[in-house]
Order: C-alpha cells, then structure tokens, then sequence
C-alpha cells in the first residue's frame, strides 16, 4: 500500500507500507495478490520481477505482476499478463478461501 500518490519514478521506499500490505494479506489471505506493475511488487519483494507468476508467496498467498494500466506505461503494455492471470484465476477457484 502506498502512502502517497504519484508516478513510481518520484516514490522512494520509504512511500510504500510493505509491512502493512504484508499483514493484511497474512490476515485475509487471499489466493492471489497482483501488483498493477512491476514497482510496487519490487518494492514488496526486495528484487527485480518480471510480470506473470512470481516464485514468492505469503503462506499460501500467489504473488503475481501485471503490466500497468497507466497511460504513462503504455510503451510496456501486454495483455499476456493480464490473460494469464485470468486463466490462473479460473484455475484456483475451487482452492483454499
């Protein structure tokens, strides 16, 4: 979650409630948590992601990264991502919560 609006480029670290984010989805866990780009799952994972499927969960939560939907990230736009967690989504219905 972050704690400020504003393109990723003038967000620091310090602008994004890991820890928060981290308790929530521990709290409510869902089957799949996605970040709307790849910023803010690297800022939650402490590395470089690629979008689709990432190898981290929280306890069962997947963790997945989509490519934004922000017209200023319009050059980095697929629908594959989107796609793919739209099959993963159909494919998980019937597990956990």
């Amino acid at each position: 979650a972050k704690h400020v609006s504003g393109n990723d480029d003038i967000l620091g670290h310090a602008d994004f409630d890991i820890a928060r984010l981290r308790g929530l989805v521990e709290r409510y866990r869902p089957r799949l948590l996605a970040f709307t780009g790849k910023r803010a799952a690297q800022q939650f994972t402490g590395r470089q992601v690629a979008y689709g499927l990432l190898a981290e969960r929280i306890a069962s939560t997947r963790l997945f990264v989509l490519t934004s939907p922000s017209g200023l990230a319009c050059r980095y736009w697929s629908t594959e991502p989107w796609a793919e967690l739209a099959r993963l989504r159909r494919e998980t219905r019937g597990e956990g919560a």
